[in-house]
């Protein structure tokens, strides 16, 4: 198990950024799970939580707990979202 500052990388103009207090990689899962506060900004796209889990494997992002999606059209929260990074 390791911890870095960085998971997600920039690629052209569909740059990630990607803001935690601290994430943690499981090597014997593959998965990344972030601690405190997360915050991603993907194009137009918010995302908001306090903890966050990415499946290497499966290309999945799970969060649980409050979560606030925002864009410049909409503003929601839930207290699940699973995404599949693949299937964009």
């Amino acid at each position: 198990m390791f911890i870095c500052s960085d998971v997600f990388s920039a690629t052209n103009s569909d740059a990630t950024l990607f803001e935690t207090d601290e994430i943690v990689y499981d090597k014997n899962t593959g998965k990344f799970t972030t601690v405190g506060d997360v915050k991603i900004d993907y194009k137009s796209n918010k995302l908001l939580t306090k903890q966050m889990e990415y499946d290497v494997k499966t290309k999945e992002i799970t969060a649980d707990g409050r979560i606030d999606i925002s864009n410049k059209d909409s503003v929601m929260d839930t207290q699940k979202l699973v995404i599949n990074t693949e299937t964009d």
